[in-house]
């Protein structure tokens, strides 16, 4: 998935509807996937895999 995201012929495809229901279905099931408590582990890595440590701070707390 992250080979979408660089370069002009990639950022071509995104526009794609068949490129952009693929990543819409994927993302309806990684959320699934991260709405289970088991999926605490994966957390860590997609923050640093996305590089998104700067903007922790923004996020906001949802209790339950």
């Amino acid at each position: 998935m992250h080979l979408l995201y660089y370069g002009s012929e990639q950022e071509k495809a995104l526009h794609w509807k068949r490129t952009q229901d693929l990543l819409r279905a994927q993302s309806v099931k990684m959320g699934k996937q991260y709405d289970d408590p088991e999926s605490i582990n994966h957390i860590q890595p997609f923050i640093e895999s996305f590089h998104l440590e700067p903007t922790l701070s923004e996020l906001k707390v949802n209790p339950r």
